[in-house]
């Protein structure tokens, strides 16, 4: 399903008001808790995803692959996100919920079925960096953040991570569909809506015809049959006067019939003894 131009646009924009977010918050605790965490590489990243941005209108602006810059945003996102959870200490940090942001984009800007490709990857990439950084192939980013963690319990947060990104890419997948089918659903109805509205257009202005009709023919014929009376008209005259007499009775009945058939027409109502019709009814 190709993606439209316009939610490519709604993307960079809610990005931009997420990271910005982030940023703000970042620089709040560390006003409020200098112990926090290095607020110049968290800071570094989010001006680099200020940069992304500017790149990512300028391709929205001229580049007509839409849903190929849709999967390019999400897929740096993911590793922007994989970095903002290193630099706070992969499990020791709080950012990995930020992986669900990605995979529902994916699910609204994209496809439905798109969320669970982000899911994988964002399971993979967390997967990696949390394994990286236990057994020691990749070193912490500040050293109090290299506390001892059991096997058991890196293995369980992964777990309930991977859970976690999956069960969002169904649900995003379940209500992406839900909503596209809506869509669907209601432009339908527009369009019957539209055509129901141009044949009742049609029909009044049939019926506001005939009776322009109507009027000048009972016109004529009241005019034809005064001269038909009229005794210098020799018989075959009065022949051709009957007929047009006739045939404009038989077209004004024609109308007639068409505007009593366009009519919302009347509503007869009538009292009706409901008790008494029981009581009829227990008799027989």
């Amino acid at each position: 399903m190709p993606t439209e131009k316009k939610k490519i646009f709604w993307l960079i924009i809610i990005r931009l008001i997420v990271f910005t977010s982030l940023l703000i918050a970042i620089v709040i605790l560390q006003l409020s808790t200098p112990e926090f965490l290095p607020v110049a590489p968290f800071t570094y990243l989010i001006f680099f995803v200020y940069f992304l941005s500017l790149i990512y209108f300028l391709l929205y602006a001229l580049s007509p692959y839409h849903t190929l810059q849709a999967y390019l945003q999400i897929f740096v996102d993911l590793l922007l996100i994989t970095g903002l959870v290193y630099l706070s200490g992969g499990l020791s940090g709080n950012f990995y919920f930020l992986y669900l942001f990605s995979i529902i984009a994916a699910s609204i800007v994209i496809s439905g079925k798109s969320a669970y490709l982000m899911a994988a990857l964002s399971s993979i990439f967390f997967g990696l960096m949390v394994d990286g950084l236990y057994f020691g192939i990749i070193p912490y980013f500040s050293p109090e953040h290299d506390q001892e963690k059991s096997l058991g319990l890196v293995l369980f947060t992964i777990i309930i991570a991977w859970i976690v990104f999956f069960l969002v890419a169904f649900l995003s997948n379940h209500l992406a569909g839900n909503l596209t089918r809506a869509t669907e659903e209601l432009r339908l109805a527009q369009k019957e809506l539209e055509i129901k509205e141009r044949l009742a257009s049609a029909g009044r202005m049939a019926a506001q015809l005939a009776h322009e009709v109507r009027n000048p023919l009972t016109a004529i014929s009241g005019s034809v049959q005064m001269l038909r009376d009229v005794s210098l008209l020799s018989e075959e005259q009065k022949k051709l006067m009957e007929i047009v007499v006739k045939e404009s009775q038989r077209v004004s009945q024609s109308i007639e019939q068409f505007l009593d058939l366009s009519s919302q027409g009347r509503r007869l109502f009538l009292d009706f003894d409901l008790a008494e019709a029981f009581r009829e009814i227990m008799v027989i």
